[in-house]
């Protein structure tokens, strides 16, 4: 029996001893509200309602061979998938998936895949490594204006 299991166990043997709710919660750290929730079910499904039911939930989208594969087809770079630009983004991994794997997915639920193989989406980078922060702040502060006055004329 788990923690949780045992949490309802125990409410329904203090409500069978005559607590009050609000005690109840108190004492086990939960809701007054789960409290009341665990009543009207134990009075419905009996012993059984405190027993942990299996989580359901969607299937993965990609099988475990899948995913390998894809984390494999990343690692080589986007470029070598045939892409321009060495980076790359929901979409791209989305069109991957869907070319590969014949699997459409949104690019949202893309970067769910690569957080699950602790991986992340590149940005390409706008701003040259190269440049100068000094010059642009300069040409920002002198030369923009002046161009803007000479639009404006």
């Amino acid at each position: 029996m788990n923690s949780r299991e045992f949490r309802r166990k125990r409410a329904i043997d203090l409500l069978k001893k005559g607590w009050k709710q609000s005690q109840i919660a108190e004492t086990l750290g939960v809701s007054q509200g789960a409290i009341s929730q665990w009543k009207k079910r134990y009075e419905l499904e009996g012993t059984s309602f405190w027993e942990d039911k299996p989580i359901l939930g969607t299937p993965a989208k990609l099988a475990t061979a899948e995913e390998q594969e894809l984390k494999d087809i990343i690692l080589e770079g986007a470029a070598a998938f045939g892409f321009q630009g060495d980076f790359w983004t929901y979409k791209r991994v989305s069109r991957v998936i869907l070319e590969r794997f014949q699997k459409e997915l949104s690019p949202k639920q893309s970067g769910r895949i690569l957080k699950k193989l602790e991986m992340s989406r590149q940005k390409p980078q706008l701003i040259s490594n190269s440049q100068n922060s000094q010059e642009v702040k300069q040409w920002k502060e002198e030369r923009l204006p002046a161009l803007k006055k000479k639009q404006n004329a």
